[in-house]
């Protein structure tokens, strides 16, 4: 485990272990802990922030035009023009400055612009014009970016907090075992991996997701058991107390009626639905509903509550399951086990938030054992919200199929994936822009390359 296995055991063990994450969390500004319109960091915006030991480099050729006050900058090649609060002079010498002879670090130490400039130039360029090549191609070589983003884009869209984490929680991922662990000790093992999610492996490198239950308070590794409680409204029912998961149709509404159609399980598009085992074990239900802080009502996912034994049994047979599989070189296997134990989690939501990373980040573990890679998080979460268990494998498996790229230049899977991505951002708009399902259906049969990209089961 890691140099800080005892400090790690305290904050599962005594509520007040993870004081010095919920004081940091608790001084951050309100812009950065509410939830954000972006939150699925859909946006192609730098998020990486440089540290002092990485080696900084700018683009060949800036070039830099304006006066004492401000200036903007371009470069060959590069469509956008970056406006920048210091003066064309300033700008100029940090230009010269940067070539990646010199840390962060060591260019704070100059004496020909400030600190203050620096930091000014860099919220303006960085991850755009200027650039920590090595740095990102040290946390690359140890987990891709592209498997631990919804859609893969410039890995300086990723916030670099999240991308260490995310690194300690795939390495240790193999403390989860469920096939040689009791069932209390797996639940202990998923507790100490949210802890890494959020807190990193040296327990100082904070992260904050995005999510809006994720303003208020978060806890690492405390499971979340508070019941969701709602109550029928004069127009709309009204949501009262408790965890309730963003159930949106992301990308549209007849996006989702073609797909739930495809995979045979239209009732996916109802308003309100309650999810249910054959023997009545409950698995959360979607509801449509309105807090007293909302504008309108939405489509919200209730996990089921109480957490019961039978639930963590399920879900950790699922994932003992898929190891077997992977083991035995089973790949539909594994992929059908995945599916079940990834659909689980998220409907299970145990923790207040970063499910779906943790959920992604050991399914993407067995995948690149079974498959090469690991996939995008794609908005399989959202989709496992609503599916029923038999329509998300298939969905789950189209998913697999169509993102795993294993092998080859980093650089050139990137490409490939973000290829595809732009494809299906061009080709869901042409779903929605349907006057009717049957016509959506055909525009799905006519493209299967990309509608299977866009996750048709075609």
């Amino acid at each position: 485990m890691t140099a800080n296995q005892g400090r790690l055991e305290a904050i599962l063990d005594r509520e007040d272990a993870a004081r010095e994450y919920e004081q940091w969390h608790a001084r951050q500004t309100r812009s950065a802990r509410d939830a954000s319109a972006d939150y699925l960091f859909s946006e192609a915006v730098a998020r990486f922030t440089p540290a002092a030991s990485d080696f900084i480099v700018g683009l060949e050729d800036i070039e830099v035009v304006g006066d004492s006050a401000a200036c903007r900058l371009t470069a060959p090649d590069e469509p956008a023009t970056v406006a920048v609060n210091v003066s064309a002079r300033v700008a100029r010498r940090i230009i010269d400055a940067i070539a990646g002879e010199h840390t962060l670090g060591e260019l704070r130490q100059s004496r020909r612009f400030t600190s203050e400039e620096l930091d000014r130039f860099l919220r303006a360029t960085f991850g755009v014009l200027v650039f920590a090549p090595l740095a990102v191609k040290r946390l690359e070589d140890r987990l891709s970016g592209a498997e631990i983003t919804r859609y893969p884009g410039s890995p300086y869209e990723i916030v670099r907090s999240y991308w260490q984490n995310m690194i300690a929680v795939h390495r240790e991922a193999l403390m989860l075992d469920p096939c040689s662990q009791s069932t209390p000790d797996a639940i202990r093992t998923l507790r100490k991996l949210h802890v890494l999610a959020l807190m990193g492996d040296d327990l100082e490198t904070y992260y904050l997701p995005s999510s809006r239950i994720a303003a208020r308070r978060v806890s690492p590794g405390a499971l979340l058991t508070q019941p969701s409680q709602t109550e029928p409204g004069q127009h709309t029912t009204r949501f009262v107390s408790g965890p309730r998961v963003n159930a949106s149709l992301i990308g549209g509404e007849l996006y989702h009626r073609v797909l739930h159609e495809l995979s045979s399980d239209p009732d996916a598009s109802l308003p309100d639905r309650t999810f249910s085992a054959e023997d009545g074990l409950e698995w959360g239900r979607i509801v449509t509903a309105r807090a007293d802080v909302d504008r309108e009502a939405a489509p919200w996912f209730c996990p089921p509550r109480p957490i019961a034994e039978e639930h963590w049994k399920r879900l950790f047979d699922a994932y003992a399951s898929a190891v077997v599989s992977v083991r035995g070189q089973d790949r539909a296997g594994a992929v059908a086990a995945l599916a079940r134990f990834h659909q689980r989690f998220i409907r299970l939501h145990p923790f207040r938030c970063a499910n779906q990373s943790l959920a992604m980040n050991l399914v993407n573990r067995l995948l690149a054992q079974s498959h090469g890679a690991g996939m995008p998080h794609l908005i399989l979460d959202h989709l496992a919200l609503r599916l029923s268990e038999s329509a998300y494998e298939q969905v789950f498996a189209v998913a697999v199929e169509a993102w795993v790229l294993p092998g080859g230049d980093p650089a050139r899977r990137y490409g490939a994936l973000i290829e595809r991505k732009q494809r299906v951002y061009a080709f869901i708009p042409r779903i929605s822009g349907c006057g009717r399902l049957e016509e959506a259906v055909d525009l799905v049969h006519a493209a299967p390359e990309v509608a299977r990209l866009a996750l048709f089961p075609v």
